[in-house]
């Protein structure tokens, strides 16, 4: 049976309190009849009669619910505040929360009380009466993420961006601000929505393969949409020829072992793409991310001899503040997944391989690599124009329950306090903040203890300090990493590194020489130990030997009297006998076969 019948909408709660005050005195004045007061003010003629018998002028319009009013308010409260710190709440979790609130306030319900659980109708109905809350699909969002997005970096990154664009004189010149970044692009597309049957249990659609191979593509843009081309990362130990077929123009291919970019790759991108196709005007800003293959001695010395400054976005904040990864890379992606559907389509029995990949790219990164999307990337991320509240209040959600409390250095050393920032004092939070229900929620009084119980089933998750015994220093700010302090301290690294390094390969080497003797002396050991056994053995077969010579001639037949060294014949056996020891020709002892195993003289 259908739960409710298509086109059907409930009659209940047209009416408004109000309109039946209203109506009720019109009706006790006089004035107006009870039909056309329940016409005039559509409320149920039914409604209206029983209304004006009982006088029962404040009750909802609705039948009750089966929890309070406030106590689904706070339910939604609730679940609104966990959703924004990335804990949302699934249906079931709604049925149990609603089922404990039911229990613990003490109404009567019709809940099942074996799975301690609401039903699917009550929460249908709970959906309706609260249209903001919605089911929706969550976007994975890692922990170091989670946390330092937080107003107080982002605040300190503005801060700082915002002072370094005015020392270069570049705010108003989109021209000279460049955003570079890398993706990784599958052959194996992401298969679109397609339209099917309606009822059918599962719609397939045909991809490539399990899994494909990577390419990373390096991408670089400015804030006036100029696309610098692309640079095509393959994995392999060298670049084929017919994979540059239908590649975008004058792009730059290379190949590592994993197809991942590493310092040597970004560094011959900077200088053989990046530098060539700069305009004139300096100096020139180039963003990017905190990744470790951007970050070299000789990159950054080859930056500050062309002009060329550049600057570090804070870690694991890039999904919000790089223009490339906020409005260009998702539509690319998408556009490629459509083009590559296109080409199974067009070629059925075929796959795309590596070989097609750079036709299929070329065409999403001329159509997605567009004005309209760079412009957005720019302005979503507050770079240009310069706006430094750009990033949305709900992209803090998730680090007001977070373990990392972060304190910014360079506000500290700029005699500056962040939390009283103009343009981010309404952003103000911190990560070990009260956190309780009535506090959010002021409908929860907190001095209630008919809602107390609410305080407790609707706890919001708080962080536990934990103590760990090293503390080790991470890296929570922006940098400028053209500065000549950082490349100092950069290079002062590299050298201790360097000289770690030179000291372990020495030491390794020694550990191999001690290796290779303490091997050569066993070696030589285990020769001189051989030698004296194989001595030994010699002399002792050549002992052996002297005393069977011996033997063999003292040995003459008793039978015939004659010398084993005197028989020439090679045919004649000889044979002992087992008491005297004494030797016999086989042939004088008339004996055969298994009678010589136990042969005995006439002696005995």
């Amino acid at each position: 049976m259908a739960r409710k019948k298509k086109g059907w909408t409930p009659k209940q709660g047209k009416w408004s309190k109000e309109g039946l005050k209203e109506a009720v005195r019109h009706v006790k004045s006089g004035g107006m009849s009870k039909l056309k007061a329940s016409k005039l003010y559509n409320i149920p003629r039914t409604t209206l009669l029983r209304r004006l018998k009982t006088m029962d002028l404040d009750s909802p319009a609705t039948k009750p619910t089966v929890l309070a009013i406030k106590d689904e308010e706070a339910l939604v409260g609730h679940i609104l505040r966990m959703e924004e710190r990335g804990f949302g709440l699934t249906i079931t979790d709604v049925r149990k929360l609603a089922y404990e609130i039911a229990v613990r306030s003490g109404r009567k319900h019709c809940f099942n009380n074996d799975k301690k659980s609401a039903g699917y109708d009550w929460w249908q109905g709970f959906r309706d009466r609260h249209p903001c809350l919605s089911v929706r699909i969550p976007e994975g969002l890692s922990a170091a993420r989670s946390s330092m997005l937080n107003p107080n970096v982002i605040s300190a990154y503005f801060q700082k961006l915002g002072s370094f664009m005015d020392k270069l004189n570049i705010k108003d010149k989109p021209q000279q601000i460049f955003n570079a970044d890398e993706t990784g692009v599958s052959t194996v597309h992401a298969p679109s929505k397609v339209v099917g049957k309606r009822g059918k249990k599962s719609v397939h659609s045909k991809t490539s393969g399990e899994r494909g191979e990577n390419v990373t593509a390096l991408c670089c843009v400015n804030a006036e949409a100029r696309v610098l081309p692309p640079m095509l990362i393959f994995k392999g130990q060298r670049v084929s020829q017919a994979l540059m077929g239908n590649a975008p123009a004058n792009t730059l291919f290379a190949c590592s072992k994993s197809s991942f970019i590493d310092s040597d790759l970004f560094n011959n991108w900077f200088k053989k793409l990046f530098i060539p196709n700069l305009p004139p005007q300096r100096p020139v800003l180039l963003i990017l991310d905190g990744h470790s293959s951007h970050i070299t001695v000789d990159l950054l010395e080859t930056a500050v001899s062309n002009q060329i400054e550049m600057f570090c976005l804070p870690p694991h904040t890039t999904h919000w503040t790089q223009p490339l990864d906020r409005s260009v890379f998702g539509p690319l992606k998408r556009s490629y997944n459509l083009c590559c559907e296109a080409f199974l389509r067009q070629n059925p029995g075929r796959i795309v391989t590596r070989y097609d990949f750079c036709g299929l790219f070329k065409q999403a990164f001329n159509e997605k690599m567009n004005l309209v999307n760079i412009f957005s990337g720019f302005r979503a991320t507050g770079i240009f124009p310069f706006k430094p509240n750009a990033i949305p209040i709900e992209a803090y959600g998730p680090s007001k329950t977070s373990v990392l409390n972060v304190e910014v250095e360079a506000s500290i050393e700029n005699g500056h306090d962040v939390s009283k920032d103009q343009n981010q004092s309404r952003l103000t939070t911190t990560a070990n903040e009260e956190q309780s229900v009535s506090a959010v929620n002021p409908q929860v009084p907190s001095t209630s203890s008919e809602k107390t119980y609410l305080r407790e089933i609707l706890r919001t998750p708080e962080v536990v300090k934990q103590r760990t015994e090293k503390k080790t220093r991470r890296v929570t700010e922006a940098r400028c990493l053209t500065e000549r302090e950082f490349l100092n301290e950069l290079k002062r690294k590299e050298e201790e590194k360097n000289r770690v390094q030179e000291g372990k390969d020495q030491r390794k080497m020694e550990r191999e020489e001690k290796k290779k003797k303490k091997e050569l002396d066993q070696t030589l050991k285990k020769r001189i130990k051989t030698n004296k056994n194989t001595k030994k053995r010699l002399a002792k077969n050549k002992e052996n030997d002297s005393s069977l010579a011996k033997d063999q001639s003292d040995s003459t037949c008793t039978y015939c009297n004659g010398n084993y060294m005197d028989d020439n014949s090679d045919d004649e056996d000889w044979v002992k006998c087992t008491r005297c020891s004494d030797w016999y020709h086989e042939s004088c002892t008339g004996k055969f076969g298994h009678e010589l195993s136990h042969f005995v003289c006439n002696k005995h």
